[in-house]
């Protein structure tokens, strides 16, 4: 009898670790894909209100248990996605943009007139919906430009003023989704953006070069 007992209690045992186990495995899935993306968000966008940075929202589309976990969990006004950034001439650099990476549902961002190098761009590769990255008049040079092939969607890019040459024409030329670059007062020769334009015939470029006064 004893031993039947303590079979028993072993089934028992093993049966509410289980079910312990499961709960925690599906309590863990739905912070990681319905609350943590939004905690992450509201960190970043406390990084550009502590910049005085400009930005817009739209409201999350999904309603019901998703909404109230995020707002119970993260804030009532965190139920919404960061679609627009302004940082243009505040005190960015690299560091700031690791902090940044959080802004996963962005559509635009603008980091003109910063002090953002080619390094940190590595930061921003989780903003996948990203359609417009202004980055004029940065220090940003030609080892920088193969990283724009992580944002897919991304449509029109600013590199007015920066350091980019002819040497970055071959990665320029894989990002057939553009439909707008700007590559004025750079070091890209005319003859460089008409080959440009041959080659991504879908965009319009905006050049003109340094030499040309």
């Amino acid at each position: 009898m004893r031993s039947a007992r303590l079979a028993n209690l072993k089934r028992f045992s093993l049966r509410t670790l289980f079910v312990l186990m499961t709960t925690c495995c599906v309590g863990i899935g739905l912070w990681s894909a319905y609350v943590n993306p939004y905690r992450l968000q509201a960190q970043s966008l406390a990084e550009v209100r502590r910049l005085n940075g400009n930005f817009t929202t739209s409201p999350a589309k999904a309603v019901g248990v998703h909404r109230w976990l995020v707002t119970t969990l993260v804030g009532e006004d965190a139920f919404a996605h960061v679609t627009t950034v302004d940082l243009a001439g505040k005190k960015v650099d690299d560091n700031v943009l690791q902090s940044l990476a959080g802004l996963i549902y962005l559509r635009e961002l603008r980091l003109d007139y910063t002090a953002v190098t080619d390094n940190g761009i590595l930061a921003l590769r989780s903003m996948k919906r990203l359609r417009q990255l202004s980055l004029r008049y940065t220090s940003l040079s030609d080892p920088v430009v193969p990283q724009f092939a992580a944002f897919p969607k991304l449509e029109t890019l600013l590199l007015t003023g920066t350091k980019i040459s002819d040497a970055a024409l071959a990665d320029l030329a894989k990002l057939g989704g553009l439909s707008q670059l700007f590559i004025r007062w750079t070091n890209i020769t005319n003859p460089g953006a008409e080959k440009l334009s041959a080659t991504l015939p879908n965009c319009a470029i905006y050049h003109h070069a340094l030499n040309d006064g």
